[in-house]
């Protein structure tokens, strides 16, 4: 393999330019929602997101989660770019009366995350 094809295929498997740093987030108790802001490089490409909520929730007072923001999609652009992404709670199973008050920590890369509590009553 030469060295710039070599090179594509590194960057391409390390993932680093599709990652994305979560910035802050909220929930939106009015709309049932959890947004979430992020920070990502691009700005040329079609990336889109998706949250990955962890079925494995701790069971302490109050009850705690995990979810992830993950991309798909390529794009090759330097850009640092935010957005707010939006999810809804029911959507992502978030809206159960057994998580009402629960803490859920979203995490981005870079060992960026944050954290949210999840309402009583929606």
């Amino acid at each position: 393999m030469t060295k710039p094809l070599l090179l594509a295929a590194l960057f391409l498997a390390s993932g680093s330019a599709m990652a994305a740093d979560v910035l802050g987030a909220r929930v939106n108790a009015t709309k049932g929602t959890l947004e979430v802001d992020v920070g990502y490089g691009g700005g040329c490409g079609n990336k889109k997101f998706d949250l990955e909520v962890s079925h494995m929730w701790g069971y302490s007072d109050p009850m705690r989660g995990n979810a992830t923001i993950v991309e798909s999609g390529m794009d090759a652009c330097e850009a640092y770019l935010r957005k707010t992404l939006v999810f809804s709670l029911r959507d992502y199973g978030l809206a159960k009366p057994n998580l009402r008050a629960a803490s859920l920590t979203i995490r981005g890369d870079n060992d960026t995350s944050a954290e949210v509590t999840l309402p009583y009553e929606l």
